[in-house]
């Protein structure tokens, strides 16, 4: 079972349940290195979606099952 490490930051996308980070390892640095805002993150995997539409590959999207409108 991996090791949970607490984290502060509960407007990060990556800290389950306001108490730990889903990303670390260790010890968090300062500034953490996964620290993004939920806008950040929605922003990014916009930009995901848009280039796999551009490569055409409907087959990623699919097995990903993106949806631009659904919150993570």
């Amino acid at each position: 079972m991996p090791k949970l490490i607490k984290c502060d930051k509960i407007d990060c996308f990556a800290n389950i349940c306001h108490s730990a980070c889903d990303c670390l390892v260790d010890t968090p640095s300062d500034p953490c290195p996964f620290f993004k805002t939920e806008e950040e993150v929605m922003e990014g995997r916009a930009k995901a979606h848009k280039h796999l539409v551009e490569a055409g590959r409907e087959d990623l999207i699919r097995k990903y099952e993106y949806n631009p409108e659904r919150k993570w």
